[in-house]
């Protein structure tokens, strides 16, 4: 190899030293570029990604919250017209109001929403300035629930989706509840 690296011109040995120079900085330069770059397009890839997930992720969230919306106030107004229709029996003394409610619990407690979910009403004692639990399979029977944020909040606004933390006697710690409330006015009840 010397014999022959020996013999050569100098020209000829120049390039030889600056290609393999050349070749060697290309080759580190190069390793260099494309391991920061892998690194800058794998970072971007992921953010992309973590966007796109979070993106999805609200439209799902969106698209729950609005079929539960629409399901929770479809439930509300269906048992608002069953309360109508009891206010109407009473009305015309056809039966008590003491009987209605009794009617009304058994028929509430016989729907269930989801896994955990119930159907109540509130009455808004106006007199004793109270919010009462009249119907409700966790609580019980005509309990003053005033203290509660989540009924003053939908007894105030009276019609509406409310979203809370609710923790019935059953359960180990509070969880995500959501309701729907319709007003029922001649008996000033809360139906949810």
């Amino acid at each position: 190899m010397n014999y022959f690296f020996g013999n050569l011109k100098v020209k000829y040995k120049l390039l030889i030293i600056y290609s393999s120079v050349f070749f060697v900085i290309l080759s580190t330069s190069g390793f260099f570029i494309y391991n920061n770059v892998k690194e800058q397009i794998e970072t971007q890839i992921e953010i992309e990604l973590t966007k796109s997930i979070d993106i999805v992720t609200k439209i799902l969230e969106t698209i729950s919250k609005n079929n539960s919306k629409n399901k929770l106030k479809s439930l509300a107004s269906k048992n608002k017209e069953i309360v109508e229709y009891y206010y109407n029996l009473h009305k015309n003394g056809e039966i008590s109001k003491k009987d209605a409610i009794k009617d009304l619990t058994s028929i509430f407690s016989k729907q269930k929403i989801g896994k955990t979910g119930y159907l109540a009403a509130t009455y808004n004692d106006k007199i004793n300035k109270k919010y009462i639990a009249k119907i409700h399979p966790q609580l019980n029977k005509d309990v003053d629930i005033s203290n509660f944020e989540i009924v003053k909040t939908f007894m105030t606004k009276k019609n509406g989706y409310f979203e809370y933390l609710w923790k019935n006697k059953s359960d180990n710690k509070y969880r995500k509840k959501a309701l729907y409330s319709v007003y029922f006015e001649p008996w000033n009840l809360a139906i949810t």
